[in-house]
Order: C-alpha cells, then sequence, then structure tokens
C-alpha cells in the first residue's frame, strides 16, 4: 500500500470490507500483477 501512494503522490483510504482503495480506481488497478512465465500461482496451490 505505502509503495502505491508513493508512486501516486497522495493518501489512499483502504476499505477493509470490500479489500480495495476507497474512490480509487488507479489505485486499485495497482493492487497486483500479472504472474511472470513460466511462474504462476495457480500452479504452485495445484501441486
Amino acid at each position: 500500500m505505502g509503495n502505491i501512494s508513493m508512486k501516486l503522490g497522495h493518501k489512499l483510504k483502504w476499505d477493509t470490507a470490500k479489500e480495495e482503495f476507497v474512490n480509487d480506481p488507479e489505485a486499485n488497478s495497482m493492487r497486483s500483477r500479472p504472474d511472470r512465465d513460466p511462474w504462476k500461482l495457480e500452479d504452485i496451490i495445484k501441486g
């Protein structure tokens, strides 16, 4: 969260129930990133 706030240059408000930033679609879009090949979380979980 701190890194996202620093990149955007403003404070963020977190909604704990929804697990997303309040009224900030740009910040929400930065919460995750695509997995890099060949690493996939699904493959690790499935075993």
